[in-house]
């Protein structure tokens, strides 16, 4: 039987371990997806995972037991990944490929070589256009469209009005479409 996330919690608090692995197996895949897009590098986003879930552990008795578990993890995330890319240099952080763009090269179900090369280009501009958002707004984009998060679940992780949250998501998809363009000659302004 697969307990709540809510149960986890409970016990969580009380010591058990076994409870605690259970609900860092059951998260962990979408904190670390949160770290890699947010640090764009993989080792960089587990040791930012492992924090993070040392942060949760160390402060689950602060946790309030009535509200839903995996944004609170993704704010501690977050948390950790911004304070990280305040401190990083950004050559440690723009070195590394994402899984995505990897699968994506990997991909052999195109239809033609054309196909392909064309796809793989669109993704590495993007990728490009990505990494150069801010941390913030790349891990505001990977919640709202990535994890699937709603702007008002977003808006409470990043402890940020709602409408805020909706700007910076337009803000940042609009230049993250006008970097694409520019890269495919199709805008020059």
């Amino acid at each position: 039987m697969v307990s709540s996330d809510r149960e986890l919690l409970r016990r969580c608090r009380t010591g058990d371990t076994k409870a605690w692995d259970a609900l860092v197996r059951r998260s962990a895949p979408m904190v670390f997806r949160l770290a890699c897009r947010m640090l764009r590098d993989d080792t960089l986003a587990e040791d930012a995972t492992q924090e993070a879930f040392l942060r949760m552990v160390r402060s689950i008795d602060t946790f309030d037991p009535t509200r839903a578990f995996e944004p609170w993890a993704c704010r501690i995330t977050a948390n950790v990944c911004l304070r990280r890319l305040e401190t990083a240099s950004r050559f440690e952080l723009g070195m590394g490929a994402s899984r995505e763009l990897a699968d994506a090269e990997s991909d052999t179900s195109e239809t033609s070589p054309e196909a392909h090369a064309s796809r793989r280009e669109f993704l590495t501009i993007l990728e490009r256009g990505f990494s150069a958002l801010s941390g913030q707004d790349r891990g505001l984009l990977t919640l709202r469209y990535r994890e699937g998060f709603s702007d008002a679940e977003v808006a409470r992780i990043y402890r940020l009005p709602v409408n805020t949250v909706k700007t910076r998501i337009f803000r940042a998809r609009a230049q993250l479409i006008r970097y694409v363009r520019r890269s495919l000659g199709g805008d020059h302004s």
